[in-house]
């Protein structure tokens, strides 16, 4: 009896004590959009008597939607002209909008595939030799977002602050949404009696590579590399370098070098002892591709396949 009177009161003293376990808003993830290959035909030949189809996924690894109106996928690495085909017909949008990943409390329900079909494409010409191999790569551009959430400390005595609900200088826990940029490093730091320092790292962490929101993935160093942020903290007094105020937010477009760039603000606060969420997007166009290589082979040869043979 006596040691269940313990084990008892270890329980409730430990139910007392507030959690330090921060739950994970987010299903999370480094990954956007995801290409693949998919029902790759054999059996294909050269002398334009043997159309083929060229079948191409689209999975959404992460958490933000898409609008068809704004994610292509373009057929690269063969010559349109060489397969009946025109440069535009070898670009496609798909027919419904891409749906984003969704953590639900009974569960994740996820994004369903998204299928886009290049059909007809046919070797027009006779090869020279038994085979001939292409680099047949599906290219894909699209607009995508990160949230992030993180807090910061606001205490009656910045300067000198007493034990209380939380500390001012020290790093600070953030959760991201899945998606191939996030936002890592957040610290907060005292810049006055009045006043905190708040700088996190906006960091490229997926396999492809971001552009300006709505450029369209352009081969230009003007365009490469660039996000919009927006930070919210929903307080007035918030300011960033680099950024501008835009109504409640702050934000702008910065340029990611080595696939990092560092913001730093300066928030007013006013007297008090208390946590303050804050929410930070980001927004962007992201160019990802899947390749794989063709192999024609000669029409005289009906043995011979063309095969998709995936890299």
């Amino acid at each position: 009896m006596r040691r269940l009177s313990i084990l008892l009161i270890i329980l409730l003293a430990s139910c007392a004590r507030p959690s330090s376990v921060d739950l994970e808003p987010f299903i999370g993830g480094k990954e956007g959009v995801q290409a693949s290959f998919a029902d790759l035909r054999e059996h294909v030949f050269d002398g334009g008597n043997d159309p083929f189809d060229v079948v191409i996924r689209i999975d959404n690894g992460g958490e933000a939607a898409i609008s068809r109106d704004n994610i292509v996928v373009r057929l690269d690495g063969i010559n349109p002209l060489a397969f009946g085909k025109t440069e535009d017909q070898l670009t496609r949008r798909p027919t419904d909008d891409v749906l984003a990943n969704e953590q639900r409390a009974d569960g994740v329900i996820k994004s369903p595939a998204q299928f886009l079909e290049f059909q007809g494409l046919n070797h027009l010409t006779t090869i020279t030799g038994s085979k001939l191999q292409y680099p047949l790569r599906a290219h894909v551009c699209y607009t995508y977002a990160t949230q992030a959430v993180s807090k910061f400390c606001v205490r009656r005595n910045i300067l000198n602050p007493q034990e209380g609900p939380c500390n001012v200088d020290e790093p600070k826990p953030v959760h991201n949404s899945g998606a191939p940029i996030h936002v890592v490093n957040v610290k907060e730091t005292a810049r006055g009696a009045d006043k905190v320092g708040i700088s996190f790292d906006i960091k490229h962490v997926g396999s492809g590579k971001p552009y300006a929101k709505g450029s369209g993935c352009p081969d230009l160093e003007k365009q490469r590399n660039r996000v919009f942020v927006r930070i919210d903290t929903a307080m007035k007094g918030l300011e960033c370098t680099g950024l501008s105020r835009a109504g409640d937010f702050v934000e702008g477009t910065v340029q990611l070098f080595d696939g990092v760039k560092t913001v730093t603000c300066t928030q007013a606060v006013p007297k008090g002892d208390f946590e303050q969420p804050f929410d930070v997007s980001v927004n962007y166009d992201y160019e990802t591709f899947a390749q794989t290589t063709l192999v024609v082979k000669h029409a005289g040869d009906r043995t011979g396949q063309v095969t998709l043979q995936a890299e």
